[in-house]
């Protein structure tokens, strides 16, 4: 007799102590999903996703580095920008996820282009509750360059 092997949906799950975070494999939190940001027992953010001028960032990997922590890998699908069309992989998009006292993520951005690029980032959060300041911290952003490119935040 064989016994059926169920496997859940594909989720990245960070935790610490009491309060962890369960994410698409892409970084998204889903709002009708059972994922997002709780500490004891309580969903915090219930929706969570990433924008670069209005389209969502290709997701190259992700994978947990620790227990508490993961990374997410993107590239960026062709965006217009003010002076013309942002070729397609031109950009690269690092996001480190950590949950401590709440959750702290780092933005690393680097610019493989020829010239330079005007992004607007938006981060679309869902909020349940009462969310406390050290709930969600704030993020840190780095904009690189390669070849004298630079990348300007409007």
């Amino acid at each position: 007799m064989t016994l059926p092997i169920q496997v859940g949906p594909s989720t990245i799950t960070m935790n610490r102590d009491d309060r962890f975070v369960v994410c698409q494999p892409d970084g998204r939190i889903e709002r009708l999903a059972e994922e997002g940001f709780f500490a004891r027992d309580t969903r915090f953010v219930s929706g969570y996703e990433v924008f670069l001028n209005g389209q969502r960032p290709a997701l190259l990997n992700a994978s947990p580095v620790q227990f508490y922590s993961s990374r997410f890998e993107y590239t960026n699908p062709e965006l217009l920008d003010r002076d013309g069309v942002v070729p397609r992989n031109s950009l690269g998009l690092r996001i480190d996820r950590t949950v401590s006292g709440g959750v702290h993520e780092d933005y690393d951005l680097v610019n493989y282009g020829r010239r330079p690029v005007r992004l607007k980032r938006r981060d679309h959060f869902v909020e349940t509750g009462a969310v406390s300041p050290d709930a969600v911290t704030a993020y840190n952003t780095w904009f690189h360059d390669r070849i004298g490119c630079l990348i300007h935040s409007d």
